[in-house]
């Protein structure tokens, strides 16, 4: 509800209660229509209650609420709220009056960008617009009431000085409409004649149900206020939401992080509506969730007794809809070009069950990808008439395409043109000539190979939706057995939604994204009564105890992974890939659903991080690296970019560090080398100023690293000998080294805010560098040997902390070096674990080699969901989906690389 049309509720409140309050109670009553009488058909949702407020008060206790209640816009609506809650306690009439009968708030699609509210209220006659304007006139001197009829009854419109509407309304028998729309006030006073003859099924039941807190969907209508956001394209596909059913009544139930709306949906013409399909057929439990991934950002699953009886029902569905002569046409062309017969050679491989799946967007095509899902009635007998049915079909369509084999599973590839689209509808229209195999009990059909290999990966490696924590959570809240049930996961759906968004709210659309990923699951399931359907529709919000991991993907490298995972920007997508590189030296660039998009035999090992830039300014990405001699600067088809690659003077272990400073797209980037020299670069390779090179005590710990302080940038670093430099980005010298004189390997951290570096020796000795240059020290005995630094800016106790890790242990401590925790690991940590900040709490990921495995862990001891993992290298982190997720990259054994999501 918009902030401003909650303004007329204030106004609807102050009207039916500071005026007519005293005659309500005081007059004798006659029997008057319910305010849901003027309700009209261009409604696409209503709510009709007389307790309001108190579900409103609820709400603010909830969970669920307290999230949303993020989001702008929703603390707009609840700061005019609260205004309202102010004007209804201050008057014990208002409050007793406003529950006396139930108000009835209905939201209307005005334009093809807009939305407004009416309000409906039964007053029983107790005011007249006399009553209104004097009110009017209390509040604002300069407005003015007009007044024109429509059919035959008297519509005001209140005007300011400015001669713009305020609001109009009308009375209709003791009923009072009120709204910011003129013509919504209009189409009451049409619908309360219209209704009286003869009521559409949701007005009928509303009347019915007149003192129970009801809220009401028009699926007829839901279409138009869907498109106001989506791109053209697809509001053809959205129309077809009209053919659910006539409308559904719900309760509403909220609590905790629970939104649950119970009730039916209504068809009142068996004929015409799509789900009449599914009527008297048996609700069945719902498999395709055993099957699918993790990342499934939506799925849909039909159920019935048998196919064939489906298929008639819809069938008739279509004559009468008028759409019997295309579908005709259409399949005469599909079994011409195809040669197959849909009856006989289709229909047979479905069974109970079927089903449509989004699985998230990635790599180079940023689409989702699609899945068709059909359980038949013998599966074996189905394979073998599937491989017969493929072998005769598609021999000379698929000339030179050979079946291949996947850990096991066999896929293959067969024509089927607009078989499935006719069959099931118009949403399996892109399902062509798929890829298919067998998964479970479906066979799984799709347009793209890498979907069915992560339908596979995910049933081999026991990372179903089924498997996942938050589904099984989810699950609880369901019905057991349904004839359609639709899952959206939001955070993952809401990728895949940025492809259908109107132009004009996409910025909007992207802002939204924390409250989208904020929710769970989201769940709409219909079972045949035998009269209508049972509905019930679920969302559910993440706790924010729960968290959940997943194996996105995995794939085998042709050796293993050597170094550290790499995260690049892709410019051409605004999304992440990944580059690793292998024992033998290979590079690889991943897409961020695990497809190899190239690979590059080098002579050497990257020494260092691996950057993504935008070198010419043209959305394209370019990669820059060093190997132990040269400079490499390649494309994104794997190409040398430039006048790359460049020989080094000196070799590097370290590698390079490259700088935007004015996020530009000028880039420079600094190389430190082994002897001592730090070398300056631009962007295009020719030498910077004032890095000719740079000469330091020995070669540093870790890349030159910047950070910004009283607007101005500035390089640091330190060296193995333990001397702090730091620089000015013109390379000349902002404070004389500091030589702390004992051995390091750890990088210097730095915090701009306390204007102090931090570094650790090999002996674990802690020194601290202020800005001026003084120095302090302290020893921590535990961690004596070649100990590994990290650092917490804010704890969970609201402090810094410094972490330190050898051995079997890590262990935080704080400024007072004071010991805050302790973990033990396993075995040896030999690898510097790494501090993840998710929501608002932190894990230690550390690694233990022996047994290939990487833990996560928060400073209490508690683990993530789903950790340990496998895994026996460095690892690195991102968000390769900019959903908000953390993706975690590690190499593992038998030279596999291992991708987990972490989500909440």
């Amino acid at each position: 509800m918009k902030g401003n049309q909650l303004i007329l509720l204030i106004i609807l409140v102050a009207i039916i209660g500071g005026v007519g309050s005293y005659l309500y109670f005081n007059r004798a009553h006659k029997q008057y229509l319910p305010a849901a009488m003027a309700l009209p058909e261009s409604s696409v949702a209503a709510w009709q209650g007389q307790k309001t407020q108190t579900l409103f008060t609820s709400f603010k206790q909830q969970e669920w609420y307290t999230f949303i209640r993020q989001n702008t816009s929703v603390q707009g609506f609840e700061k005019d709220y609260q205004y309202f809650d102010s004007i209804v306690n201050a008057n014990s009439n208002f409050k007793t009056l406003l529950e006396s009968g139930p108000l009835v708030v209905s939201l209307h699609v005005t334009a093809a960008d807009n939305y407004q509210l009416l309000f409906l209220h039964q007053t029983d006659n107790v005011i007249n617009t006399h009553d209104i304007e004097k009110l009017v006139k209390s509040k604002n001197e300069d407005a003015r009431v007009i007044d024109h009829t429509f059919e035959d009854v008297k519509v005001f419109e209140i005007k300011n000085s400015q001669k713009e509407l305020m609001f109009a309304y009308s009375f209709m028998d003791g009923v009072l409409a009120v709204s910011r729309n003129t013509e919504l006030v209009e189409e009451a006073v049409h619908a309360f004649k219209e209704n009286k003859s003869k009521s559409s099924g949701m007005v009928q039941k509303m009347v019915d149900g007149v003192a129970e807190d009801k809220m009401y969907i028009n699926y007829t209508r839901l279409p138009d206020l869907i498109n106001i956001y989506t791109s053209p394209e697809v509001h053809a596909a959205i129309k077809d939401i009209a053919s659910l059913g006539e409308f559904g009544d719900y309760n509403l139930k909220a609590e905790k992080n629970e939104i649950r709306l119970t009730g039916a949906l209504s068809t009142m013409d068996k004929k015409n509506y799509l789900w009449n399909a599914l009527q008297d057929e048996k609700p069945k439990a719902v498999g395709l969730s055993k099957i699918l991934p993790v990342g499934t950002g939506l799925f849909m699953s039909w159920c019935a007794d048998s196919f064939n009886g489906y298929y008639a029902k819809y069938k008739a569905f279509l004559k009468a809809t008028g759409k019997t002569e295309a579908w005709e046409k259409d399949k005469v062309e599909t079994e011409t070009t195809t040669g197959l017969n849909l009856e006989r050679d289709i229909t047979p491989l479905i069974g109970a069950e079927w089903g449509y799946a989004l699985l998230e967007a990635g790599g180079e095509n940023t689409s989702a990808e699609e899945l068709l899902l059909l359980k038949p009635k013998d599966t074996t007998l189905a394979v073998s008439n599937l491989a017969t049915l493929n072998k005769r079909v598609s021999a000379s369509n698929l000339a030179g395409y050979s079946a291949s084999n996947y850990r096991g599973f066999k896929i293959n590839k067969i024509v089927t043109n607009n078989a499935f689209a006719l069959l099931l509808g118009s949403m399996f229209r892109k399902v062509q000539s798929p890829y298919y195999t067998m998964v479970g009990d479906y066979i799984v059909f799709s347009q793209s190979n890498s979907a069915l290999i992560k339908c596979i990966d995910a049933y081999l490696d026991k990372q179903t939706l089924s498997a996942a924590t938050f589904y099984k959570d989810f699950s609880k809240s369901l019905v057991s057995e349904s004839n359609f049930y639709l899952y959206i996961s939001p955070s993952r759906a809401a990728a895949i939604g940025s492809d259908y968004i109107k132009e004009s709210y996409k910025s909007r659309y992207q802002e939204n994204f924390p409250t989208y990923k904020g929710f769970n699951c989201f769940g709409f399931q219909l079972a045949s009564n035998g009269k209508d359907f049972f509905n019930q529709v679920t969302l559910t919000k993440a706790s924010e105890k729960a968290g959940n991991s997943e194996l996105a993907w995995s794939l085998a490298l042709e050796a293993d992974l050597q170094g550290s995972p790499h995260i690049v920007g892709n410019y051409e997508t605004g999304r992440k890939e990944i580059m690793v590189q292998d024992k033998n030296n290979t590079l690889y660039l991943i897409g961020n659903s695990g497809n190899i998009l190239w690979k590059r035999k080098l002579d050497e090992p990257v020494a260092g991080d691996i950057a993504s830039m935008d070198l010419y300014k043209n959305e394209r990405s370019e990669y820059l690296f060093a190997t132990t001699n040269k400079l490499y600067l390649v494309d994104h088809t794997g190409a040398d970019a430039g006048s790359y690659p460049l020989n080094l003077a000196e070799p590097t272990r370290k590698g390079l560090t490259l700088f935007d400073l004015d996020n530009d797209k000028e880039y420079t980037y600094l190389v430190n080398c082994e002897r001592g020299r730090i070398y300056g670069y631009y962007g295009n390779g020719k030498p910077l100023p004032g890095w000719l090179p740079m000469n330091v005590d020995a070669s540093l710990t870790a890349p030159v690293k910047t950070f910004m302080a009283s607007g101005k940038n500035y390089f640091y670093g330190i060296s193995a000998k333990g001397t702090v430099y730091l620089w000015n980005n013109k390379g000349t010298s902002v404070l004389k080294p500091v030589a702390l004189k004992s051995g390091f390997k750890n990088p210097l951290i730095v915090s701009p805010e306390n204007k102090v570096f931090a570094a650790l020796d090999s002996t674990g000795t802690l020194y601290t560098v202020s800005f001026e240059g003084s120095v302090k020290k302290k020893a921590y005995s535990k961690f004596r040997n070649n100990p590994f630094l990290g650092f917490i800016n804010k704890s969970e106790k609201g402090n810094a902390e410094y972490v330190l890790a050898s051995d079997n242990m890590i262990a935080g401590y704080g400024s007072d070096s004071a010991e805050d925790w302790k973990l033990i690991a396993s075995d040896k940590i030999n690898i510097a674990p790494q501090i993840l900040e998710f929501g608002d709490k932190k894990f230690i990921g550390y690694v233990s080699v022996a047994s290939s495995k990487i833990y996560l862990f928060t400073p209490m001891g508690t683990p993530f969901a789903g950790f340990p993992r496998g895994g026996s290298t460095a690892f690195t982190t991102g968000d390769l989906l900019g959903n908000g997720d953390t993706d975690l990259i590690i190499g593992g054994p038998n030279k596999m690389l291992f991708h987990y999501r972490l989500s909440q």
